[in-house]
């Protein structure tokens, strides 16, 4: 008992437990199928993303690309023609109808349903969540994305909005080398990610686990995402043989792929957030823990 404790102190002993929770709850068919669902309800999530930042905020001119780009900082590999197809449902959105619009919720409820399921059983939530309980979580989750989404869009006005004034000393222009700086570039992003990801962890696992420990689950999915975008573009950029073996169909399967990988390292780094809670409670806490090594 003494050196399993031992061993929970142990990063790499964590992560070892990790991925074994991993592994034992079926995690790469898991992100498989929800990289199925994502594909098939991607085009429905812009479009209602679009719609409903379009309620809070008002008609704007360029929202709809705006969130486009937004979108595109996690999947770079976003065709053109996928985002031609969000273009025509923006177009045509007064005459769908409520039948319309009921199926495209109906669509994009698929993602979202599988990820709760996935995250439930990494996470071992045992409690019967009845259909009421399993709306109002989606709803919380649905929610994190759309202040993600509209602090996104404010970071991007507030660049806007420095980029503006003019600060100039010693013939520098502070203005734009803040706005390039990292503190806009890749910490503020960072930050959001990372604050958004342990909020869906928590929101999923409930009282079996504590903040601190999904937030240590999520500061290692930003870390490892954004090394594997890195390794991807370097990767596609100079590997593009895909095209070869798939053809036309090359861009869809390369978005594809890189939205399974993204699934995958999100449900290992949900294995990690409940390792350490599972490391929380066997001392005595009810799923608090420390960064590993404390």
């Amino acid at each position: 008992m003494r050196r399993a404790a031992e061993d929970m102190t142990n990063p790499f002993s964590i992560l070892h437990r990790s991925f074994e929770r991993f592994w034992r709850h079926d995690g790469f068919n898991k992100a498989a199928a929800i990289s199925f669902y994502a594909l098939f309800s991607l085009i429905p999530i812009l479009f209602l993303l679009t719609a409903f930042l379009g309620f809070i905020l008002g008609v704007q001119a360029g929202l709809l690309d705006r969130i486009i780009e937004l979108v595109r900082e996690g999947l770079p590999y976003l065709s053109d023609s996928l985002v031609e197809d969000v273009r025509g449902l923006a177009r045509n959105a007064p005459t769908f109808g409520w039948v319309g619009l009921l199926t495209l919720v109906w669509t994009a409820d698929f993602v979202l349903s599988a990820m709760q399921d996935s995250l439930a059983d990494i996470f071992e939530v045992r409690e019967a969540r009845g259909f009421l309980m399993r709306r109002l979580t989606g709803m919380a989750v649905i929610l994190v994305g759309l202040v993600t989404a509209l602090f996104s869009l404010g970071m991007t006005a507030l660049v806007e909005v420095v980029r503006k004034i003019d600060i100039t000393v010693f013939d520098i222009d502070l203005s734009e080398w803040l706005v390039r700086s990292l503190t806009f570039s890749h910490i503020l992003p960072a930050l959001l990610l990372v604050l958004s990801v342990a909020a869906v962890f928590k929101i999923i696992a409930g009282r079996s686990m504590g903040f601190v420990d999904a937030l240590w689950g999520s500061v290692f999915f930003t870390l490892l995402w954004e090394a594997a975008k890195t390794l991807f573009k370097w990767y596609i950029s100079n590997f593009p043989s895909y095209n070869k073996f798939y053809g036309s169909l090359g861009t869809v399967m390369i978005l594809l792929v890189w939205i399974y990988y993204s699934t995958a390292i999100f449900l290992y780094s949900a294995s990690v957030s409940a390792t350490l809670a599972g490391r929380g409670r066997e001392r005595g806490g009810p799923g608090r823990g420390g960064p590993p090594g404390g």
